[in-house]
């Protein structure tokens, strides 16, 4: 007979099971039986959160965040649903996550101004313009520094780079 914590996490790896295999549309699961398995003794169960196609609660992803497993801590901060707030949490509680967060498409304006061009993608850069307030003009400019980046380039140029350009007119 399973015991209670088997029965809670069921869902979550039935779900895992079901949008890999399947490929159909993922289901929310209810915040229990996401904060069951972000407390979870399997890491596997608590790394599967990572990968988990919605927000997750607040307290399940920082609990993730400061998981004592680091595979677990990485992948959540890269879950690609987490939002600008939450990074802005975890990063209080680890700020050596910097890095990774620069990367995640809803970074605080902040880290998304260290963003390298060559990895942000034309709706990424709509959004950090929206973030700006850019007027349509400074959008011009913008997106034209970005296609006259040069390829060797574009791994070290940075969206802030070509956003102080562009807004200085």
């Amino acid at each position: 007979m399973a015991d209670d914590d088997d029965v809670e996490l069921a869902p979550i790896e039935a779900q895992g099971f079901a949008y890999y295999r399947s490929y159909g549309p993922p289901v929310p699961l209810p915040d229990d039986v996401l904060r069951a398995a972000a407390g979870s003794d399997d890491v596997a169960v608590r790394s599967e959160l990572g990968a988990y196609a919605f927000v997750l609660p607040t307290d399940a992803f920082l609990a993730l965040i400061d998981d004592p497993d680091k595979g677990v801590r990485e992948s959540t901060i890269m879950h690609w649903p987490a939002t600008t707030s939450q990074l802005e949490l975890a990063l209080t509680l680890r700020p050596e996550f910097e890095g990774h967060a620069i990367l995640h498409d809803h970074a605080p304006l902040r880290l998304m101004d260290r963003r390298p061009v060559g990895v942000t993608d034309g709706r990424l850069r709509q959004h950090y313009l929206d973030q700006h307030g850019a007027s349509e003009a400074e959008r011009s400019r913008f997106f034209s520094l970005c296609n006259e980046c040069p390829p060797d380039e574009q791994l070290t140029v940075t969206l802030g780079d070509l956003w102080e350009i562009a807004h200085a007119g």
